[in-house]
């Protein structure tokens, strides 16, 4: 058996090695422990944060139907309707009215509270990278906010633009959106580069490019397909219907929390996967550097 998995490890340029690695590591962090951290504080964050999002889409358009189309653009992400989600948001923008400065202020760091936990769960992939203090923790958080925030810009303002252009090409547009390939295309591409980024990014030591995208691409490519998978197990027959025999009125939102889970725990997988990719090619560069020496 020995002989088998060093001749498999050989073959695969020892992936054998790097996958094990990966698994030892992410058993050693606790990282399943630290992925449910982010989904509780995940499910505590999305509320402030849906609400930034929308208030400053709509401070932004000064269109009384702006905050519907926000919302509508941010639903979309979501692998199952959250009418309660959606609701309840409805509901608190209706009784707040305009947001000021410091209710911004103050909803931003509510949101941040699930950034902070994945930052320092994906800098704990490297054993050798240094803590990171609260503010720079924070500042991170508010980094990760401010992209979502101009990721939402651009959406609006694309669709905006194609309720201006000349009818072919809205056709045009219009036929693209409806290929389901092309739409799930462009969600992992987007993906891909957002956790590429954060895990070059994220991590307080050196991560070269290289080394982020192999993890990106496995992590991305698994919270696409769990995504999908979860979203027809939910619209299937018994799907939603099962948890909302057991949590009654709260079968929704205990749905959302364990998509959440799901998803961190392929990310911190990824980061995890990441270092244990640096580690090997490293040692096998110093490995190469020094019989060159000799």
């Amino acid at each position: 058996m020995k002989t088998l998995y060093q001749q498999i490890n050989a073959k695969t340029n020892g992936g054998l090695d790097i996958v094990k690695r990966t698994i030892d590591r992410f058993g050693k962090e606790r990282t399943a422990e630290a992925a449910a951290g982010i989904a509780f504080f995940g499910l505590f964050s999305l509320f402030p944060m849906l609400l930034l999002l929308v208030s400053m889409g709509s401070s932004v358009l000064h269109k009384p139907e702006a905050q519907d189309q926000v919302l509508d653009i941010l639903m979309e992400a979501f692998p199952f309707s959250i009418d309660i989600v959606e609701e309840n948001v409805q509901k608190v923008l209706r009784a707040r009215g305009s947001v000021r400065i410091y209710g911004l202020v103050g909803l931003a760091w509510s949101a941040t509270g699930a950034f902070t936990v994945l930052t320092r769960n994906i800098n704990r992939a490297w054993p050798n990278a240094d803590r990171h203090n609260y503010l720079k923790m924070r500042l991170m958080a508010f980094g990760m906010l401010a992209g979502m925030v101009i990721v939402t810009s651009v959406l609006m303002v694309a669709n905006m633009v194609l309720q201006v252009l000349p009818t072919s090409l809205i056709g045009i547009a219009s036929l693209l959106a409806s290929l389901r390939f092309f739409t799930h295309g462009v969600i992992w591409v987007l993906t891909f580069i957002t956790l590429l980024w954060l895990y070059r990014w994220l991590p307080n030591t050196n991560v070269l490019w290289s080394e982020a995208a192999w993890g990106s691409f496995i992590a991305s490519t698994g919270t696409f397909l769990v995504t999908i998978g979860f979203s027809w197990y939910l619209r299937s027959g018994s799907g939603l219907t099962n948890y909302n025999l057991v949590y009654g009125s709260l079968g929704t939102i205990v749905a959302l929390m364990f998509w959440i889970y799901l998803l961190s725990f392929i990310v911190l997988f990824g980061a995890h996967l990441s270092s244990s990719i640096a580690y090997y090619t490293r040692i096998k560069a110093a490995s190469n550097n020094q019989i060159k020496g000799n």
